[in-house]
């Protein structure tokens, strides 16, 4: 088939004389097959969550479809359960945030920001803050949530590789009023009690928060609106140096994490 589109065949006929038609086609087909862009597919490495989108690369030849982004999912805020009072300033003053109203304050400890318990003397269901650093100063953002996620869930499922284990629901990304971030849930078993892990994390100039809810396996259903209405009211700002108070002690502490999975 002449790879000479139809349109620039009548157009070399209108406007030369016959004798010149088949040598400018000839001429013409030589030049479309090569006016193609040289530059190779852009590398999925280039997808990497903490690149911004402003730094990639944009090849405006590239005539393929870009694939569909996940959809963010929206939480409506208003089947939220309302919080208590605002806490002192955590995190050397990067973050406030609210535990749910009626829920007690449980003791912390150096690999938890806060503790939130439904009841002093029940471990379930709980609310466990943690934090840890990422490697540049980003922010999660709509540009770059999507590829968390997938980022994630690719470590997850190595992790689950390993331990023989599934996860009850997959990665995915959530907003929450203010909040952006992903959310997931795994099943674990501490001593004799079944568990259900759900969790919440997002990035803030470089700093990895995660809100994990404990309950016992079949109640989550009922709980989880108490630990998006947590992450709705979380506040964050730069350091301060702001002291931390220390948590009221009294409440049940759960383990920093359940014995298997």
């Amino acid at each position: 088939m002449n790879p000479v589109p139809v349109m620039f065949r009548w157009l070399l006929r209108a406007a030369l004389p016959r004798p010149l038609v088949a040598l400018a086609l000839v001429t013409a087909t030589f030049v479309l097959a090569g006016c193609g862009s040289s530059s190779p597919p852009a590398d999925v490495a280039q997808g990497k969550w903490a690149q911004s989108s402003e730094t990639r690369s944009s090849d405006t030849t590239t005539t393929a479809a870009a694939p569909a982004k996940p959809a963010i999912e929206m939480v409506d805020t208003t089947k939220l359960k309302p919080l208590g009072e605002v806490l002192a300033p955590l995190d050397d003053g990067r973050l406030t945030l609210a535990p749910p109203a009626d829920w007690v304050l449980g003791t912390r400890n150096k690999d938890r920001l806060a503790l939130f318990q439904l009841a002093p003397d029940d471990a379930y269901p709980s609310i466990v803050l943690t934090v840890s650093e990422v490697q540049e100063a980003v922010t999660l953002s709509p540009e770059n949530v999507n590829a968390f996620a997938a980022e994630l869930q690719s470590q997850l499922d190595a992790e689950m590789a390993a331990k023989k284990f599934e996860l009850g629901e997959p990665v995915k990304p959530v907003q929450i009023g203010d909040f952006l971030g992903v959310t997931y849930m795994r099943t674990a078993k501490s001593k004799n009690t079944r568990l259900e892990r759900c969790f919440l994390e997002t990035v803030y100039s470089g700093r990895r928060y995660q809100l994990e809810m404990r309950t016992r396996a079949g109640s989550l259903h009922r709980f989880r609106p108490y630990l998006y209405a947590v992450a709705q009211g979380m506040k964050f700002g730069a350091a301060s140096g702001t002291a931390e108070p220390a948590a009221v002690d009294g409440a049940t502490s759960p383990e920093t994490a359940p014995a298997t999975e």
